[in-house]
């Protein structure tokens, strides 16, 4: 988006969640993620109780679950509110997890001859 003021990257295991939501909802749902680049802290969004910078919105009956550090944003979880909330226990394991994900996904896209840490890395701010 251009003039966004952050980044929003939707990490592997967020997507494929997205992939298994109904169409419309898919629609609604990549909608109010594309908006977090201008707001990532939306109207209703409440943060995440006992984990900082974690904060979720409501999109119908759907939750997502986003992490906020600097100017990037990380979608970690797209699911239904009645399942939004299983397992976060380990909230900065699947963050992790998504950031590593996505910097393999990203590293295999660089040709070999370009330097991988700066060709992409350079301007995103060290998350962990």
């Amino acid at each position: 988006m251009a003039g966004s003021k952050f980044s929003v990257e939707v990490g592997p295991a967020a997507r494929r969640q997205l992939k298994k939501l109904p169409k419309a909802a898919q629609k609604s749902t990549i909608s109010a993620i594309e908006k977090l680049a201008d707001d990532p802290r939306p109207r209703g969004v409440e943060k995440i109780q006992g984990y900082p910078n974690f904060y979720r919105i409501a999109v119908g009956s759907f939750r997502i679950i986003h992490h906020i550090k600097g100017n990037t944003v990380v979608v970690v979880v797209v699911r239904d509110r009645k399942d939004a909330y299983r397992g976060l226990d380990d909230l900065d394991t699947k963050l992790n997890g998504a950031i590593s994900e996505l910097r393999e996904v990203i590293e295999s896209q660089i040709p070999e001859n370009q330097d991988s840490s700066y060709a992409y890395f350079a301007g995103l701010p060290k998350i962990f």
